[in-house]
């Protein structure tokens, strides 16, 4: 999927692996927390939130290539015409 987002410095890229891994780390540590029946319900359910956060956050670059890569397409299809439609018909 390409971006029309200009790629990041050297620098810029090393800093997005960094904290792409430390996401990713701190959510399976999490989602391994979460798993340990010693704790509450209420914790494990807390820790997992937290987990698929963390984790959602590890891949935060591809979902924002994905949501440009769908926003070019729809413009590109130009407009809806239903939804002309109803501005025109309140």
């Amino acid at each position: 999927m390409p971006s029309a987002a200009p790629q990041p410095c050297r620098i810029c890229q090393a800093g997005q692996r960094i904290s792409t891994f430390t996401f990713l780390v701190f959510g399976l540590g999490l989602a391994f927390a979460a798993a340990d029946p010693a704790e509450t319900p209420l914790r494990q359910g807390a820790l997992a939130i937290c987990a698929v956060l963390s984790c959602l956050a590890a891949i935060r670059f591809p979902i924002a290539r994905m949501v440009g890569w769908y926003r070019e397409r729809r413009l590109r299809r130009g407009p809806n015409p239903l939804r002309q439609v109803r501005k025109q018909n309140p």
